[in-house]
């Protein structure tokens, strides 16, 4: 029979394993950024390749990729989030998305999928900004928070 959770707990185990192994193989911040960055690389599923990660941000090519990464965070919080509800790990902290995921875990997914879509849309039809350069930025500092409170609850559980 097809377990879909036990296929997540088995990559989740495998990204929690990689990503920790980054950060113990990391002695300073810069290393430490490329190797998450190739980290997140080879989860993905598309291939996202970051070259330069002293000025992520400097051309639109860049700002595009940024936000490539953005939709890889979102796409991994969402998997990671999903599983801890389903096991009653964690609860959603947002009321609005513990609210979407009660009525439809699908639509939970939709939308936290599509906003970082629209945002890459947005980003190949605007003129590149400073304030879209900040805003991608910042918003890939959050999910990364996210993120590493992800792996500290996971690496309580597994």
């Amino acid at each position: 029979m097809f377990n879909i959770y036990s296929i997540q707990k088995k990559i989740i185990h495998r990204i929690v394993h990689t990503l920790s192994s980054a950060l113990l193989s990391s002695l300073n911040s810069r290393k430490l950024s490329q190797t998450l960055c190739r980290t997140l690389t080879i989860v993905s599923i598309g291939g996202v390749t970051i070259q330069d990660d002293r000025n992520i941000f400097s051309t639109r090519k860049k700002l595009l990729t940024a936000g490539i990464l953005l939709l890889l965070l979102a796409v991994v919080d969402s998997f990671f989030t999903d599983f801890g509800i389903q096991k009653q790990y964690i609860t959603e902290a947002n009321p609005l998305m513990a609210l979407i995921y009660d009525t439809s875990i699908w639509g939970f997914y939709a939308l936290k999928i599509s906003l970082p879509c629209v945002l890459l849309y947005l980003l190949t039809e605007v003129e590149q900004k400073r304030y879209l350069k900040l805003l991608v930025g910042s918003a890939i500092l959050l999910y990364s928070v996210v993120l590493f409170q992800h792996i500290y609850w996971i690496s309580l559980v597994l």
